[in-house]
């Protein structure tokens, strides 16, 4: 019974994961990450290289590699939510294998590796995440290899998992290794030769990038990108500095303030040299995150993501070494199985919606429409505003109106969009489409629109999707008998 324990404890939480995923085989991606990731790693698939694209333009936001790993299934498996979601799932199984490797390396309780693995996987944002398209799983997944592990192969493979999927970021395990042996006088001529190639080989695509397209390149990923998010609250993503504890607070509860205990525990250790490389990684790595992240003007909650599988470590960790022996087993299983309360009922809590998203909706119409080539897309008058808003106060980058409030419609119409945030140029250009959209609220604006449209008799043919109108011109195709 003990050897079959371990297999039957990985199918529930596996098949649980699994569960959740086929349940949204069905549903369309959501705005926004989503919907970008899935058109990029479309586009990639069309036009594999270094190089990424959105709506035929160049994209830098990210790394290629999870865009990669998409298209390749594209190619064999056909465009799909299911394909592109299949990934996280993956990454998320390997991240609870590590939680569990870690945590029972650092306690030598296979029991508290149980704990940990379901406290982790029955947080809010561990369900979601291993089931969306998203990089910060992998992001999760690199630290966690670098962290579990001082062979030079992980190292290094776990600074590319980071680095080439949330770039820089990637690297903080690296940092905090090399601090940790600088701090204690561990730091050797082979440590800084290996960690030299690993940084060497983490940045092959920033300076490839860099090349090629030089201050392009620099300004969108590196200023845009890493810089503003850091400097400044862009496209209204504010919160106070209370943010990223409030969002640990909603995926731990009563647990959360067991990881303070568990830091002040760790550095009455440290200082007293208690600790090991593997117990210090997991507390330094997540530590200067958070503090990168609490520094950050720019505040979203999937940010907070890459500190569950260590935080779920750490609490149990601390649980571990505060408890006796006596009552650990008793505590252990209390965790444990009130995690696996709040981790069951996922199984059933997606449903999928009879109805489409509006957006999807619209994008669909194509299928009953002529034949549609480019599409002239007018952002909704509230959208407007909040671009104007923005833009006022300097909180934009570079990518920050590229998207159109729409991402999933570019995603479903798989035709190029050009999007508009100023109705007068959106006039002007009209007569160079064979489609536009534009939001009930413009009714004096489509009015004017379709006279340049569609002047004479040209037909033209709309289909509506609550507020937002399709029109395109041209003739139908007749269906074959």
């Amino acid at each position: 019974m003990k050897k079959l324990l371990p297999l039957l404890f990985a199918v529930f939480v596996i098949c649980g994961l699994w569960v959740r995923l086929m349940a949204m085989h069905n549903v369309p991606f959501y705005d926004w990450d989503e919907s970008i990731y899935a058109q990029v790693a479309r586009e990639w698939m069309r036009h594999p290289g270094l190089a990424l694209t959105y709506n035929g333009s160049l994209w830098f936001e990210k790394p290629p590699l999870l865009f990669a790993i998409i298209g390749g299934l594209f190619q064999v498996f056909g465009t799909s939510e299911l394909i592109a979601r299949v990934p996280s799932l993956i990454a998320g199984i390997i991240c609870l294998i590590l939680v569990y490797q870690s945590t029972v390396s650092i306690t030598k309780n296979t029991l508290a590796g149980y704990a940990s693995v379901l406290l982790c996987a029955s947080t809010p944002y561990f369900i979601e995440r291993s089931i969306v398209v998203n990089v910060d799983v992998f992001l999760a997944l690199g630290w966690l290899l670098y962290a579990s592990s001082g062979a030079f192969r992980a190292r290094l493979i776990g600074v590319c998992v980071g680095a080439y999927t949330k770039s820089f970021l990637g690297f903080i395990p690296l940092v905090a290794d090399l601090s940790l042996d600088l701090y204690q006088k561990k730091l050797t001529a082979r440590k800084l030769f290996e960690s030299s190639l690993i940084v060497l080989t983490g940045l092959i695509w920033h300076i490839y990038m860099w090349a090629t397209y030089g201050e392009q390149f620099v300004n969108s990923h590196i200023k845009d990108h890493l810089i503003s998010r850091v400097t400044k609250p862009i496209e209204l993503h504010f919160g106070g500095k209370y943010f990223y504890i409030e969002k640990l607070w909603d995926n731990y509860d009563w647990l959360l303030p067991m990881v303070l205990v568990a830091v002040v525990y760790w550095l009455s250790c440290f200082f007293r040299n208690k600790t090991t490389r593997l117990l210090d990684l997991h507390f330094v790595v997540p530590l200067i995150y958070f503090v990168l992240l609490t520094v950050s003007k720019a505040k979203l909650h999937w940010y907070t993501f890459p500190l569950i599988p260590f935080c779920s470590i750490l609490i149990i960790h601390v649980v571990f070494r505060l408890t006796t022996q006596k009552h650990l087993m008793l505590v252990l299983s209390i965790i444990g199985a009130l995690s696996a309360v709040r981790f069951i009922p996922t199984f059933s809590t997606i449903q999928p919606s009879q109805s489409l998203p509006p957006q999807v909706a619209l994008a669909r119409c194509k299928s009953v429409m002529p034949p549609i080539e480019r599409i002239s897309y007018l952002v909704p008058p509230t959208q407007r505003k909040d671009a104007h808003v923005i833009e006022a106060a300097q909180l934009n980058i570079g990518s920050s109106f590229i998207y159109g409030s729409a991402p999933t419609f570019l995603f479903y119409v798989d035709r190029p969009v050009t999007f508009y945030y100023k109705a007068d140029l959106f006039l002007k250009d009209l007569g160079s489409y064979d489609a536009m959209v534009v939001h009930k609220d413009d009714s004096v604006l489509r009015q004017k629109a379709e006279q340049i449209f569609a002047p004479g008799v040209t037909p033209v043919y709309t289909c509506v999707r609550e507020d937002m109108v399709m029109a395109v011109r041209g003739t139908l195709t007749p269906s074959p008998k």
